[in-house]
């Protein structure tokens, strides 16, 4: 999530279209609680966004999926 001087809030999500490039959206986001958010519009139900690596990302860059269980380590 990226929060701009002018208000906006963006996040990147997989573009429909292709699965491997990357999209920013502008969402609006409600009261949040603990260290969770949540997005009220600019998402579409089942949009993946990128929560990690996320900062150095530009429209239309390919991105890699990866085992989010896989890169946590064992418990």
């Amino acid at each position: 999530m990226q929060r701009y001087p002018d208000g906006r809030t963006t996040v990147w999500v997989l573009d429909d279209g292709d699965g491997q490039t990357v999209v920013e959206r502008q969402v609006e986001m409600a009261q949040g609680f603990d260290d969770r958010v949540v997005v009220t519009a600019g998402l579409k139900p089942g949009a993946q966004v990128i929560v990690r690596g996320n900062e150095a990302l530009e429209a239309g860059m390919a991105v890699r999926i990866g085992d989010h269980d896989a890169e946590a380590g064992p418990n």
